[in-house]
C-alpha cells in the first residue's frame, strides 16, 4: 500500500505541473506574435487602419486646340500647364479633408475654357474635374439702317449669349458690313450716302474706330465684300449696276479705289470665293448672277459669264470647299444651287432649285461645309439643310425653325461653328446652338434688342 501511495503522488504532482506550465508558455507565444504581427501591419481583418494624411487633385483636359495651352489652379496657388487634351493631377496634394477649388488660371488664346467639378472636400484622390474648352466665337457687328449705327456685341464661348460692347455711328442707311480675315478693320455700306465707311478693331475689346473719312461707291450701296487675303473689298451697288473695288492698307485699313466695272440690274449681294480667285454678284433686278475672275495683284475684276437664277434673287454665298455656290430667290421662295468651275469661276446650275420659307433673304453655311440655313422673311423660320459634298444638294433637317413671328432679316454662323445668329425686323437679334452631328438649331434662349431693324451682319473670325 505504501509503495503504490509514494508511487501515484509523483504521478499526479507531475502532470498537473506539466500542464500549467504548457499553458503558460502558450499564453506567453500568443502575446509575442500577436505583437509582432501588429508591428507588421498584419491582426485580424476588423483592426483599425490609418487613413491617408492627403489626396492628389486631378481631372481631365478636353477640347483644347492643338499647340495651345491653358494654366490651371488649385486653391489659388499650385499651378499646372495643360498642353494637351487628357488628364492632369496638380503637383501637391491636399490635405485629408481639406477644400480644393480649381480655376483656370491663364486661358488658351483665342479660346474660353470651364471648369465643371472644381470645388469640394478631400477624402480621396479627386480624379474628376473636367475642364472644358471652346473657341471664342469672336465679336459681332450689326448694322443699323435707321439708327445709323453698327452695333458691337461679344458672344459668351459657352452659352452663346450676345453683351454689347458698344456702338458707333456710320452713313445713312448703314446696310451691308463685311470683317477682313486678319480681324483688324470692318466695313459698312451706306445706302443712302453712297459711301463705304472703314474701321479698325479692337482686338481685346472688339470696339470700332473710325478709320477716316468715308469713301464713295456708287449708287445705292448695299453689301461688301472683302477677299480672303485681305488686300481687296468689294461693294454691290444696286442703284448704279456696277462693282466697286478697292484696296485695303494693310497698316490703316483705309480703302483706295479701284474703278468699277459693270453688274447686272439691281446687283444686291456681293461675296468672294474662298480661293480669293473669283467674285460673284446677284442681280435683283435681272434675277441673274455674275461671275468674275479676281487679279490677285491688282484686284481688278474680270467678267466671266453670267448665269440665271430664280425671281427676286438676292443673297450669293459659296461653301468653304469653293465647290458650290448658292443663290437665295425671295419671290420664289427657293434657293438655286451651282458648280463652280475650279478654273474659270464660271457658275453651272446643280439642275435643281431647293424650297426654302416664304421670302429667304440670304443664307449661310457653317465652317464645315456640312449644313447650310436660310432666314425666311415672310414665314418667319429658319431653313436648315445638310449639304451633299459631292453633289451640293440640300436636304431639310426636319421642320423649320419659327423665330415666333420676328421675320428674320439675315442670319450668319460664327467661325466655330457653334451658333448661328438670326437678324429680324423686329429690332431684335437671336441667338441659335448648332448641333455638330445634326446641325439642327436650338435657340439660345438669349436675345438683344438693336432699337431699329438690323440689316448687315459680320462675325470676327477665332485665330
Amino acid at each position: 500500500m505504501s509503495n503504490e501511495g509514494q508511487t501515484d503522488e509523483p504521478k499526479l504532482t507531475t502532470n498537473l505541473k506539466g500542464h500549467a506550465v504548457n499553458i503558460y508558455i502558450n499564453r506567453t507565444l500568443s502575446a509575442a506574435l500577436a505583437a509582432l504581427l501588429a508591428a507588421c501591419g498584419g491582426g485580424s481583418s476588423d483592426s483599425p487602419v490609418s487613413p491617408a494624411s492627403s489626396f492628389s487633385v486631378g481631372g481631365s483636359v478636353s477640347q483644347l486646340t492643338a499647340l495651345k495651352s491653358l494654366v490651371l489652379s488649385n486653391n489659388g496657388g499650385d499651378n499646372v500647364t495643360v498642353s494637351a487634351n487628357g488628364t492632369f493631377t496638380f503637383p501637391t496634394k491636399v490635405a485629408s479633408g481639406a477644400s480644393y477649388a480649381v480655376t483656370v488660371g491663364t486661358q488658351p488664346v483665342g479660346m474660353t475654357c470651364g471648369v465643371t467639378n472644381g470645388t469640394g472636400t478631400a477624402t480621396a484622390n479627386v480624379v474628376n474635374v473636367a475642364v472644358t474648352c471652346y473657341k471664342n466665337p469672336g465679336f459681332v457687328y450689326v448694322t443699323n439702317y435707321v439708327a445709323r449705327i453698327v452695333s458691337e456685341y461679344s458672344v459668351n464661348p459657352v452659352t452663346g449669349a450676345m453683351t454689347s460692347v458698344g456702338s458707333i455711328a456710320t452713313g445713312a442707311g448703314a446696310h451691308g458690313v463685311a470683317v477682313d480675315p486678319t480681324n483688324k478693320f470692318a466695313y459698312v455700306t451706306n445706302v443712302i450716302d453712297g459711301t463705304v465707311s472703314a474701321y479698325t478693331i479692337s482686338s481685346s475689346t472688339g470696339v470700332l474706330t473710325s478709320a477716316g473719312a468715308a469713301v464713295p461707291t456708287g449708287t445705292s450701296p448695299y453689301s461688301v465684300a472683302v477677299d480672303p487675303s485681305g488686300k481687296f473689298a468689294y461693294v454691290a451697288n444696286q442703284g448704279s449696276n456696277t462693282v466697286s473695288a478697292y484696296t485695303i492698307n494693310s497698316t490703316t485699313g483705309v480703302l483706295t479705289s479701284i474703278g468699277a466695272i459693270p453688274a447686272g440690274t439691281g446687283p444686291y449681294g456681293v461675296t468672294v470665293d474662298p480661293t480669293g480667285k473669283f467674285a460673284y454678284v446677284v442681280n435683283l433686278g435681272s434675277n441673274n448672277v455674275s461671275a468674275y475672275t479676281i487679279n490677285s495683284t491688282t484686284g481688278v475684276l474680270t467678267f466671266v459669264a453670267s448665269v440665271v437664277a430664280g425671281l427676286g434673287a438676292d443673297g450669293v454665298t459659296v461653301d468653304p470647299t469653293g465647290k458650290f455656290a448658292y443663290v437665295t430667290n425671295d419671290s420664289d421662295n427657293n434657293v438655286s444651287a451651282y458648280n463652280v468651275n475650279p478654273s474659270t469661276g464660271a457658275l453651272t446650275p446643280a439642275g435643281t432649285v431647293f424650297p426654302a420659307g416664304t421670302n429667304p433673304h440670304n443664307l449661310a453655311i457653317d465652317p464645315t461645309g456640312k449644313f447650310a440655313y436660310v432666314s425666311n422673311n415672310g414665314s418667319s423660320d429658319i431653313s436648315m439643310y445638310t449639304i451633299d459634298a459631292t453633289t451640293g444638294a440640300l436636304t431639310p433637317i426636319g421642320s423649320n425653325i419659327s423665330t415666333t413671328a420676328a421675320r428674320p432679316n439675315s442670319l450668319a454662323i460664327d467661325s466655330t461653328g457653334r451658333f448661328a445668329i438670326v437678324l429680324t425686323n423686329n429690332s431684335t437679334v437671336i441667338t441659335y446652338t448648332i448641333d455638330s452631328t445634326t446641325g439642327a438649331l436650338t435657340p439660345t434662349g438669349s436675345s438683344v434688342n438693336t432699337n431699329s431693324p438690323p440689316f448687315g451682319i459680320a462675325i470676327t473670325s477665332v485665330p
